[in-house]
C-alpha cells in the first residue's frame, strides 16, 4: 500500500507526512486527557465528593484538554493542507520536466488527452495519497498503541482485546486491496479511453460533419460513456461493500472492549473511573482504521493513475544535443531526408535542400505529399528515419534544444492564441520588446486600426483567439512568431483565412524578413509563389521539381498543371 517510488517523486512529502502525524498524536493526546477528565467528573458527582477546589482542577483540564485538540486539529488541517499542495506541485513540475525531456516525442508514448488528465485528474487522486492516506497509515498505527499503553493499567483484559482487534480492519482492507486493484486498473483504462475519445472527436468536429460522420462518432461515445458507467457502478459497489465490512469491525469491536470494561465493573475487577475511561475511549481504537479504509479507496485510485504516470516518466527517449549553435541560421542544409510514421509507409524520401537567406523558400504541392512533415522535421518536432539536417555545418540532433529554440520560430496548425491580452501573446516569444515595436507589427500585419478601436495592447483575447477573426488569429500568430526574431522560419500555411489586403501585407513583410533571415513557407496555393522566391514542389513524399515560378511553368510538369487548374479556379471563383 506505500508506493516507494512515489515518496521519491515527492521528496518532500515523508517530513510532511511526519508532521501531519505528530499533529494527529497530539490532538489524540488532548482527547484522551479529555475523556479521562470527564470519567473522573461522572465518577466524583456519582460518589458526591464533589468540591469546589475538584470543579476548578477539572474546569482548567477540560479547557486545556479542549485546547490542546483544537490546537492539534488546526495545525493538522494546516499540515496536511501543505503536504497535499506540494505533493501537487512536485507532481506536476515532474510531469512537466518529463514532457520538456521528450519534446515531441511523448505522443509516441502517450496521447494528449491522457497526458491532460494525468496532470489534472491523476494528480488530483495522488493527492489525495499523499494527505490522507499515508498519514493515517502511520496514525493508525500509532493510535492504538498508545490507547493501549494508556488502558492497560485500567482495564488489562479490555485493552488487550481492543488492541488485537484492531488488525482486522487491515487485513479487510488487504482483502479489498487485492480486488480493487484490478477494478481500479480497468477503471483508470476506461477513464482514459473515454477521454482520448472525446478529444479526438472535439478536435475533428468539423471534419466528422463534413463526411457525416458524426452521428457514428456519437455512437460510440455513448458506447464508450456507458462501459465507464458500468465500470464507475462496480468500483462503487465494491467500495461500499468494504465500508460496511470495516464498519462491522470497527464498531462491533468497540462493543466488545465495553462490554467486557461493563462485565468487569459489575463484578466489581474496576472502578467506575476506568470504566468509562475505556467505554469513551473504545471508539478511538477503532477510528482512525476506519478512517484509513476510507482514504483507502481515493488513494487505490491515485495508485492506479500512478502507473500511467510512471510509464511516462521512465519513457524513453532519443537523446538531446548539446553543443552550442551559430546563431544567426545562415544555412540549412537536408542531405537524404526520409520520414515514416510507419514502418512500411514512408511519407518523405531522399529529400535533399539547401536554404539561405535572400528568398522565401516555397514548399508546395498536393495535399497529404508531406510538406507539414518536412516542416516539423527541419523544427526538429519530428526525428526523422533517415538522413541528415545540418545547420550552420553542424548536425541539428547535436544543437541544444535550448541553442535551437532560440534561433527557430514555427507556426503550424497547432500554433495557439493563450488566453490574456494582445501584449502578453506577443511578447511570449520576446519579452524585452518595446511597446513601439508591438504597435509597429500590429500595423505592419493592418491589425492596429482594430485594437485601437478597442483598448490597445490590453485587449483581451479568448482562449485559441475564439474572439477574432480566423484573418486576425494567423496575423497575430505570425506576429508573435515574427517578433521573436529569430533566423529560422518554418511557416505552414500561414497566409488562410486572411484576406487579399492582409495576405499583400503578410507577404510583404515575409519577403522583408526573407532577406536576412531563412523563410520556409508551406502553402497549397501555388499562385502565392508569384511574389517570387524557390519553390520545392513535393509529391508522394519526394521533391519532383524544384526552381522559381518561370523555371516551372516553363517545364510544363506537375507545378503547371495544377499551377493553372488553381488560377482557372480562382477567376471562377472571382467572377462567380
Amino acid at each position: 500500500m506505500v508506493k516507494k517510488r512515489l515518496l521519491e517523486v515527492v521528496p518532500t512529502a515523508k517530513e510532511n507526512i511526519a508532521r501531519v502525524v505528530l499533529y494527529q498524536w497530539i490532538g489524540l493526546i488532548g482527547q484522551v486527557g479529555f475523556a479521562m477528565l470527564l470519567a473522573w467528573l461522572i465518577g466524583i458527582i456519582s460518589q458526591r465528593t464533589f468540591t469546589l477546589q475538584k470543579s476548578v482542577v477539572l474546569l482548567v483540564g477540560i479547557g486545556l484538554a479542549i485546547g490542546i485538540r483544537f490546537f492539534a486539529e488546526v495545525k493538522q488541517e494546516k499540515a496536511s493542507f501543505f503536504v497535499r499542495s506540494s505533493a501537487k506541485k512536485e507532481l506536476r513540475q515532474r510531469i512537466y520536466q518529463q514532457l520538456w525531456t521528450l519534446g515531441s516525442d511523448y505522443q509516441k508514448f502517450f496521447s494528449k488527452a491522457e497526458v491532460s488528465q494525468l496532470l489534472t485528474e491523476g494528480v488530483e487522486q495522488l493527492e489525495a495519497y499523499f494527505g490522507s492516506f499515508l498519514p493515517l497509515l502511520f496514525y493508525s498505527v500509532l493510535a492504538p498503541i498508545t490507547l493501549f499503553l494508556v488502558l492497560l493499567p485500567l482495564n488489562f483484559k479490555a485493552s488487550v482485546v481492543l488492541l488485537l482487534e484492531v488488525p482486522f480492519i487491515p487485513l479487510a482492507i488487504m482483502g479489498v486491496a487485492k480486488i480493487a486493484k484490478t477494478k481500479l486498473r480497468k477503471y483508470w483504462k476506461s477513464y482514459l479511453n473515454l477521454g482520448d475519445s472525446f478529444l479526438e472527436n472535439l478536435e475533428g468536429l468539423v471534419t466528422l460533419k463534413i463526411y457525416q460522420a458524426d452521428a457514428m462518432k456519437e455512437a460510440q461515445m455513448d458506447r464508450e460513456a456507458e462501459d465507464f458507467r458500468r465500470m464507475t457502478m462496480k468500483v462503487l459497489v465494491m467500495q461500499l461493500n468494504s465500508v460496511t465490512i470495516m464498519d462491522i469491525f470497527a464498531y462491533g469491536g468497540a462493543a466488545v472492549g465495553m462490554l467486557i470494561a461493563i462485565f468487569s465493573y459489575a463484578k466489581g475487577e474496576i472502578s467506575l473511573f476506568a470504566t468509562l475511561c475505556v467505554i469513551f475511549l473504545a471508539s478511538e481504537f477503532f477510528l482512525p482504521m476506519r478512517r484509513l479504509g476510507s482514504a483507502f479507496h481515493m488513494a487505490m485510485n491515485g495508485v492506479a493513475a500512478s502507473e500511467r504516470l510512471f510509464a511516462l516518466l521512465d519513457a524513453s527517449f532519443e537523446e538531446k544535443g548539446s553543443l552550442p549553435l551559430q546563431s544567426p541560421i545562415e544555412l540549412v542544409e537536408v542531405n537524404d531526408l526520409s520520414f515514416a510514421y510507419e514502418v512500411k509507409q514512408a511519407v518523405l524520401k531522399n529529400i535533399c535542400l539547401q536554404l539561405k537567406p535572400g528568398q522565401i523558400h516555397w514548399v508546395m504541392g498536393p495535399s497529404g505529399c508531406g510538406k507539414t512533415t518536412l516542416l516539423k522535421l527541419l523544427g526538429r518536432k519530428e526525428r526523422s528515419s533517415k538522413g541528415r539536417i545540418v545547420l550552420n555545418g553542424r548536425e541539428a540532433s547535436q544543437i541544444a534544444l535550448k541553442d535551437l529554440g532560440s534561433q527557430v520560430a514555427y507556426v503550424g496548425q497547432e500554433s495557439y492564441l493563450f488566453k490574456g491580452t494582445i501584449e502578453e501573446n506577443l511578447r511570449m516569444g520576446n519579452e524585452k520588446l518595446s511597446d513601439d515595436e508591438l504597435w509597429q507589427m500590429l500595423e505592419d500585419l493592418r491589425l492596429a486600426h482594430f485594437f485601437t478601436e478597442k483598448e490597445g495592447l490590453t485587449t483581451r483575447i479568448d482562449a485559441g483567439g475564439e474572439n477574432l477573426s480566423g484573418g486576425q488569429r494567423q496575423r497575430l500568430l505570425l506576429g508573435r512568431a515574427l517578433l521573436k526574431k529569430a533566423s529560422l522560419y518554418l511557416l505552414d500555411e500561414v497566409t488562410s483565412s486572411v484576406d487579399y489586403e492582409s495576405e499583400q501585407a503578410m507577404m510583404s513583410l515575409l519577403k522583408k524578413i526573407s532577406q536576412k533571415c531563412v523563410v520556409v513557407l508551406v502553402s497549397h496555393r501555388l499562385t502565392l509563389a508569384d511574389e517570387g522566391g524557390e519553390v520545392y514542389f513535393l509529391h508522394a513524399g519526394q521533391i519532383i521539381e524544384e526552381g522559381n515560378v518561370e523555371t516551372l511553368l516553363a517545364k510544363k510538369g506537375a507545378f503547371c498543371h495544377l499551377y493553372h487548374e488553381q488560377k482557372s479556379l480562382e477567376a471562377y471563383s472571382i467572377g462567380g
